[in-house]
């Protein structure tokens, strides 16, 4: 037997690296939650079509609907001015990802901060 064998055989080793991955992958992927959270987007979207462009309702009818802003979004000549063959895109989004960082860590350590305290009133009580 080779060494790279031994991982499948001994009972006792720890899944690394892809086999880890794969291993949390298929735990996920056997609850429930993933396939809620597509079939909320779709809802959310399916309801999005329906008020915009189905039923046309006076609220929604000065919003372009979902098909419109898609095909505006991959159109190489957007009507709205921007979309993903425009070289303005990118500087749009390179422009932000600094920005997208810094609240990032800011909403997760102050997320740390509050379990902390939180984790604090429950030893106290």
């Amino acid at each position: 037997m080779t060494q790279s064998s031994t991982t499948q055989l001994d009972g006792n080793a720890k899944p690394e690296g892809f086999e880890l991955f794969m291993l949390r992958m298929n735990k996920k992927f056997k609850s429930v939650d993933p396939y809620l959270t597509v079939a909320g987007i779709g809802l959310w979207l399916f309801a999005y079509w329906v008020l915009c462009e189905g039923l046309e309702i006076w609220r929604f009818n000065k919003l372009p609907g979902p098909v419109a802003i898609s095909k505006d979004w991959f159109s190489t000549t957007p009507f709205q001015g921007i979309s993903i063959f425009t070289q303005e895109y990118y500087d749009q989004y390179c422009s932000k990802l600094p920005t997208n960082f810094v609240c990032v860590r800011f909403s997760d350590r102050a997320w740390r901060a509050s379990g902390s305290i939180y984790g604090l009133v429950q030893v106290n009580t």
